[in-house]
């Protein structure tokens, strides 16, 4: 069993830390990204 923990913040060396980052402005995705290659972006 997995976790899955979602964090919202805007400290970027925070988020550095994650396995996977989505940005989002005005409620609109502007960027996904993924450590790991089986996690679809």
């Amino acid at each position: 069993m997995g976790q899955t923990i979602i964090a919202v913040t805007h400290d970027n060396d925070f988020a550095k830390n994650s396995d996977r980052t989505i940005e989002l402005a005005d409620g609109k995705i502007l960027s996904q990204h993924s450590k790991h290659p089986n996690i679809s972006s």
